[in-house]
């Protein structure tokens, strides 16, 4: 498990991934019935998906980081979710160590904070939109098919597993 509180180096990074397990699908393509996980990405300036983060500032705990950086980019604060907030996977790129977080939350929290982005200090400079992205068959390929930034792809792979191995989805054919 990742240590949020404990020290940091000097090129650590972090970043979050926004998770809701019950969006609802455009009806014209899928079950009405089901529910779909839903992943919040932001387009960053050069034209790369990524998601909210970035580099830890020295001094800064991993949690002190994602709490800045999360507002920085996407006006988004999340003191009180720190409990729900699960560690996704951690990797080296290019000499630094990059960590990944997931928060699951509500359709409307999503969608709250997919709105927020908007009123972001660095919107419209780094940031320049946002997606909710819906995991489903029908969808993996042209997901994992953007142009992330550095290890953003990664990332996406491992929640979209976690996302195919979980109880939600156990009942759809991914074939």
């Amino acid at each position: 498990r990742i240590d949020l509180l404990g020290k940091t180096q000097e090129l650590d990074c972090v970043f979050l991934s926004v998770v809701c397990k019950d969006m609802i699908p455009y009806k014209k393509h899928y079950n009405d019935k089901e529910r779909l996980t839903g992943i919040l990405t932001i387009k960053r300036h050069e034209g790369n998906i990524g998601f909210l983060g970035g580099k830890v500032d020295q001094g800064e705990t991993l949690y002190d980081a994602l709490v800045r950086e999360v507002y920085e980019e996407g006006n988004i604060d999340i003191l009180s979710y720190l409990p729900k907030i699960e560690p996704v996977c951690s990797h080296a790129f290019a000499g630094a160590d990059i960590h990944h977080f997931t928060l699951e939350v509500s359709r409307d929290e999503i969608l709250g904070m997919a709105r927020s982005i908007i009123d972001a200090e660095h919107f419209g400079e780094e940031i320049t939109g946002f997606s909710i992205d819906l995991v489903h068959p029908k969808t993996i390929n042209n997901i994992l098919e953007n142009n992330f930034k550095a290890t953003a792809g990664l990332e996406m792979r491992e929640l979209i597993n976690k996302v195919v191995s979980s109880e939600n989805y156990k009942d759809i054919n991914w074939t």
